[in-house]
């Protein structure tokens, strides 16, 4: 049913000039890609509100997607994984956001290790998505902008010692370090 509909919206599309039949496919994915993304970030919304952190999974969210954009790691191999690991995966960070103790050595050393594994490794490439050489030296540079940009802002906020606005940028990039590891783990295995 979800593909008819989607078979449909794209058939209108072409009826109606707006793009061209050998298009269609493409379209037809780039929507179905748009409402997965979309069906995630209101999980994760809801989730969020629903454990009164809403704020908390904004910041996690605006500081973890652009670094997993360009720098890769991990894919679940299909569409449905994909949506199940996202929804563990917010919960997860939600609850180690909410029980983690704010100590500022440790999660400086955590962060700067796991900002060593982004800088060092991203992007990974996978599968689903390869690269070629052109866009492997965007995504570095992108990533490595992405992430000095963020390792700023923590700066920022641990100086002026606000740590619960610090906690969720540097759970970000921990699950992003986590992300690539896991990335490259499967890499080397195939």
């Amino acid at each position: 049913m979800y593909s008819a509909i989607l078979n449909q919206i794209t058939d209108k599309l072409v009826s109606d000039g707006i793009i061209k039949e050998e298009e269609k496919e493409l379209y037809a994915y780039g929507l179905q890609q748009g409402i997965l993304i979309l069906s995630n970030l209101a999980i994760t919304i809801i989730l969020s509100l629903l454990v009164g952190m809403l704020y908390q999974s904004i910041l996690f969210l605006i500081a973890y997607l652009p670094l997993r954009v360009y720098g890769g790691g991990y894919h679940a191999k299909t569409q449905r994984k994909c949506f199940y690991y996202s929804v563990l995966l917010s919960s997860v960070v939600l609850l180690v956001i909410k029980i983690i103790p704010v100590y500022t050595v440790l999660l400086v050393f955590l962060v700067i290790s796991a900002g060593i594994i982004v800088y060092e490794l991203s992007p990974v490439e996978d599968v689903n998505k390869p690269l070629d050489q052109v866009e492997i030296m965007i995504y570095r540079r992108k990533t490595r902008s992405i992430l000095l940009l963020e390792m700023m802002i923590l700066l920022l906020l641990f100086l002026i010692d606000c740590k619960k606005l610090a906690l969720p940028i540097t759970v970000s990039i921990i699950v992003m370090a986590i992300m690539v590891l896991l990335g490259k783990i499967r890499q080397t295995q195939k």
